[in-house]
């Protein structure tokens, strides 16, 4: 599916961010840092996973990233300032990954056998100075899907809570491609009804993927250069 990359707006505010959940988590709120983990493991699973790394070994691996992420004395560093959430993300991906080759490698030469335990990987990458936090094109496109899944799960949710089939009509419309009259017969109703439920549908799905966009960014600057940023992903995403 075609996702039409939204047109970037400056929003009024950022009421909640997952920089506030960072500062909850970091003055001890056990429930937002656990937000935190489960929200972003699917993420760092699918890239490990793209970068050729066994199921099994992705999931330590991501546990290993999540663990670190959320120990004290990183949260205490973790800054806006040192650019965007989804780029820290995948920096101390990208570390915990290179440290388990490098071990894997030497223990190649030495022919030793070891099974991976999540937190077993040591904490050599804790400094956030070290941290090579830079764009990644393949860790953009799996950013991209999760939030376009995570837009369409809120429509789902929405349309439900209104009674209305905006969801099965976007899906049809733009998951299946069909045409508006073949929408209205797959929904039982009028073509004009169905054309409704499409564009409604259609502007909902931008408003949930807005929202999960400016969930992660600090400010309506870094927000707009996000949408730049990840528009190309947008406009070639499928689901």
């Amino acid at each position: 599916m075609a996702v039409e990359a939204p047109t970037p707006h400056e929003p009024k505010v950022f009421p909640t961010t997952i920089w506030s959940h960072v500062r909850s988590a970091r003055d001890g709120d056990a429930g937002k840092l656990q937000e935190i983990l489960v929200r972003y493991r699917a993420p760092i699973v699918a890239f490990l996973r793209r970068k050729g790394v066994a199921a099994d070994l992705c999931e330590d691996l991501a546990q290993e990233v999540l663990l670190r992420l959320s120990r004290r004395e990183f949260l205490d560093r973790i800054d806006p300032a040192l650019g965007r959430f989804r780029s820290l993300l995948v920096a101390v991906t990208r570390r915990v990954l290179s440290e388990e080759l490098r071990r894997e490698r030497a223990l190649r030469r030495g022919g030793a056998a070891r099974v991976v335990r999540a937190g077993d990987l040591g904490s050599t990458s804790l400094s956030l100075e070290h941290l090579r936090v830079r764009e990644d094109p393949v860790f953009d496109q799996i950013w991209v899907r999760e939030l376009v899944e995570s837009a369409l799960a809120a429509l789902e949710a929405d349309s439900k809570k209104r009674g209305l089939p905006l969801a099965d009509a976007f899906r049809l419309k733009y998951v299946e491609g069909l045409s508006q009259e073949d929408v209205a017969a797959r929904l039982g109703a009028p073509v004009a009804n169905a054309k409704n439920h499409i564009y409604y549908g259609k502007l909902r799905f931008k408003e949930f993927l807005l929202s999960a966009i400016k969930d992660y960014c600090a400010t309506p600057q870094e927000y707009e250069d996000e949408l730049r940023r990840l528009a190309p992903y947008l406009k070639a995403s499928a689901t």
